[in-house]
Formats: C-alpha cells, structure tokens, sequence
C-alpha cells in the first residue's frame, strides 16, 4: 500500500511510458473517462480513419442533450452534461507540444460542428506561461476556449476514488496499492463517544 503521493508518481511513470509503448489508444480512453467524470458526462468517442475526413483533430466531443430542461436536471449526469458542443482532443508527444496543440486546435475549428471550448489532455506537463499563452491565441484566433490538462493533473486526478479503477485498467497500477484510510484511534474514538453522550444532569 503506497502513499497518495507515492501513487501520484507510480502513476506519472505509467503515463510517461505510454509513448514508448506506442499506447496512444490507451491515452484517449485515459482521456475520455476522466473527461466523463470531471467534464461532460455526454461524450461520444471518436470513430473513422485519421487518413480522410478522420477523426478530424477530435479524439472525443459532446452529443446534445436536453436534460438541462428535464426534471433529471438535478441528477448527477444533467449537472455534468455539456450545454454546449466540446471537442476533447490528446496526445502522448513530449516535444514540440505547442505546435502540435496549435496544429490539432485549427483541426478541430476548421471542420465539424462549432465547439464553444477544447479540452486538451497531454502526458507531459505543460508549464503555466505556456499554457495561457496558447489560451489567449485559441481565444484571439478562434474564439474558442482552450483548457490543457497536463501530465501532472492527470496522475493526480487519477488518485481519486472515483477515477483509481482508470489507472488500474489502462496503466496496470495494481488496486492493492491503493492508500487505505487510517482507522480512527482509541483516543478519537472515547472522545467522539463522550461527545454524543446525552447530559443527564
């Protein structure tokens, strides 16, 4: 059983050998799931050849949904759906990541349905200037809104109890390693019980 920071890393390491194993696949369900969780909960994954029309810059994007006036709209997956189209797109490159961001963002904007923003998923980190330097072009030139999830958000969202079992399936880090909460101590535990004791007097 490892720490929650010692998991974080094993998990970065996982990711960052997806690219030497030729796992791009393996990244995009990475991808997609978390973006399930985290983003839209109405996400349809990208299907077609990259040759030809493809998968036109898009590894993921929104299908419409009318739950925002249903009387689900309460519901866990109304609240995460989409009220506008998102393209989601990824990629295990480690070098030249802002043109390749650049190349995929015009991609998406040229062809398809409009998106109102691009969730950009990429196993090495993105530092911050970068990051909202491709955020203000995106905005400039497109007028679309840009988020990057990089490496490191990704091993740590992947810590979450709800988001382990992606880990598990698609990098092979074994549930076993999974912290386990410390149980209460005796002392914590004769002070919770004397604290909802009823006062007799």
């Amino acid at each position: 059983m490892a720490t929650r920071r010692q998991l974080t890393e094993q998990i970065r390491f996982s990711l960052d050998q997806l690219r030497s194993q030729n796992q791009h696949h393996d990244f995009e369900h990475i991808a997609r799931h978390i973006a399930r969780n985290r983003i839209a909960a109405n996400i349809l994954p990208a299907t077609g050849p990259v040759a030809g029309r493809g998968d036109q810059g898009r590894d993921a994007e929104t299908f419409r949904t009318y739950l925002a006036e249903n009387p689900l709209k309460g519901s866990a997956f109304a609240g995460l759906a989409a009220d506008a189209p998102i393209a989601f797109a990824c990629t295990i490159q480690q070098t030249k990541l802002t043109q390749k961001i650049q190349q995929d963002v015009r991609k998406i904007t040229d062809s398809g349905t409009p998106v109102e923003s691009i969730h950009y998923f990429t196993v090495a980190n993105i530092p911050s200037g970068d990051r909202h330097k491709l955020q203000s072009w995106a905005r400039d030139e497109f007028d679309v809104h840009l988020d990057i999830h990089d490496g490191r958000y990704i091993a740590e969202a992947l810590t979450e109890p709800d988001l382990f079992w992606i880990a598990s399936e698609y990098l092979a880090v074994p549930r076993e390693m999974y912290p386990q909460p410390r149980p209460a101590s005796r002392c914590a535990i004769v002070l919770s019980c004397r604290h909802l004791a009823p006062s007799w007097s």
